[in-house]
């Protein structure tokens, strides 16, 4: 869910790497509630098999930026892979033409597939979130500004058999921000983002959360307690609480129930939309 202006050019970015900017205004116009939309592969050449990962929405004055120092300040394209890689791009390199496809990040079987795409200030920290329940945070400026093809440097060093589920952003002038946590079988807590201290890119990183029998971390967001909890689940159902009333917890301290699954369903994806 992208909340933009008929002025502005939505980026959608796939697992593959690649990614597609669109024209709010040429957008073919849907019933919120009935509408079915249209395949993004019949109005683009992107692949019709490419998992969406990342969506943002950015104004054409942003992109047409030139002045190096502009450049150097923001806003900027983070990306991050399933192997723990991650990449930062000037906006000002995003293409404007409705419909055109490019690469975001160069991705292989080093790098993997990418998990997370979004928009960036510059001044934020980076925070990656493992499926085995590790979490790193780093200062953004560790990862100096390359070009869209480049495939990015190392964010955490991963333990055999991890991947990485998630990327968030840890922003001190969000006082009221928390991290909250989801797992496969429907478990989930907040915690503050002070809970995760920063460290140098490409550690090891720290415990966000100790996971019991078969259970792992399906993704992770940051934000306000007032906002709602939305559960994607491997079956299709979508699942809603209020971060409120999840418990706010330490990072040593398990997740709790949070929402209730089907026999053999589990989480895959969370997300708070936006208001």
């Amino acid at each position: 869910i992208v909340k933009a202006m008929s002025d502005e050019l939505v980026y959608l970015v796939g697992a593959s790497g690649k990614a597609v900017a669109l024209s709010v205004a040429n957008l073919p116009e849907e019933d919120v509630l009935h509408g079915q939309g249209v395949a993004l592969s019949s109005i683009t050449s992107f692949a019709e098999d490419d998992e969406i990962v990342g969506a943002f929405a950015l104004s054409r004055e942003a992109i047409r930026k030139s002045d190096k120092q502009e450049e150097a300040e923001g806003p900027f394209l983070l990306c991050a892979t399933a192997n723990g890689m991650v990449k930062r791009s000037s906006a000002t390199l995003l293409p404007s033409g409705n419909g055109q496809v490019f690469t975001a990040i160069g991705v292989d079987a080093k790098a993997g597939s990418v998990v997370s795409a979004q928009l960036t200030q510059g001044h934020e920290d980076v925070v990656l979130f493992t499926q085995q329940g590790m979490a790193i945070r780093f200062a953004q400026d560790e990862v100096r500004p390359m070009g869209l093809p480049a495939g990015g440097v190392m964010g955490i060093k991963l333990q055999e058999g991890d991947m990485v589920v998630g990327a968030r952003l840890a922003d001190k002038q969000n006082a009221e921000a928390e991290v909250v946590i989801v797992t496969s079988d429907g478990k989930a807590k907040r915690m503050m983002p002070r809970e995760f201290p920063r460290q140098g890119r490409a550690g090891k990183g720290v415990e966000a959360t100790p996971l019991t029998g078969e259970a792992t971390v399906a993704d992770a967001i940051v934000a306000t307690p007032e906002g709602v909890l939305v559960c994607v689940t491997a079956k299709g159902a979508v699942k809603h609480v209020k971060i409120s009333n999840l418990n706010r917890r330490k990072r040593a301290s398990a997740c709790s129930e949070a929402v209730t699954l089907s026999a053999k369903d589990y989480v895959t994806r969370a997300l708070c939309p936006p208001t």
